[in-house]
């Protein structure tokens, strides 16, 4: 009984400790990103175009999993293979949250300024600039940290949270509790 189903938790406390992690893993990824020949990247570029279809699909679910894409390929610039996989563990968590809150503030009928924001830091790496580079990706990260902690904290319409919390499960293959 109860064998092969996973019941995944997030709450608010999770949200912060997720964009802790992020914030470590994607400014060290940074640093080395700035300095990178343009070839090197390349998977960067790619995740991005692979963004900016998915926002002109209006595809909620491909929008995450590019978006999340994008930041991966920022943490592999690291060179690290146990990076690299330590944002992995730290990536399945985030889909969760993502898709939670694409599904509950309709992020993709609007996906402009999430693209914006990609296109701009990647632009942004590509010519070396460190400094500005670091302001956009921690603006980012602060108002996707926040919309998450508002989402996940929401108290009134269990219903909406209930409805991102299924297709969150849909999305990761299991169920999906929010607390």
């Amino acid at each position: 009984p109860n064998r092969g189903a996973r019941v995944a938790t997030l709450g608010v406390d999770d949200a912060r400790d997720i964009h802790t992690v992020r914030r470590v893993l994607e400014l060290a990824a940074l640093k080395r990103a700035v300095q990178c020949r343009p070839r090197d990247l390349r998977a960067l570029g790619a995740a991005l175009l692979d963004l900016e279809d998915a926002a002109d699909q209006r595809d909620a679910f491909r929008m995450v999993e590019t978006d999340l894409r994008f930041h991966r390929r920022l943490v592999d610039l690291i060179g690290s293979e146990r990076l690299s996989e330590w944002f992995g563990t730290v990536e399945r968590q985030l889909r969760l949250a993502f898709v939670i809150v694409a599904s509950t503030d309709h992020e993709a009928d609007d996906p402009g300024p999430l693209v914006e924001e990609h296109r701009e830091l990647f632009d942004t790496i590509a010519g070396g600039d460190f400094e500005t580079a670091k302001r956009l990706l921690e603006a980012h990260l602060d108002k996707y940290e926040s919309r998450c902690i508002a989402v996940l904290g929401a108290n009134g319409d269990r219903s909406a949270l209930d409805g991102a919390g299924r297709a969150a499960g849909a999305a990761v293959g299991g169920d999906l509790h929010v607390s």
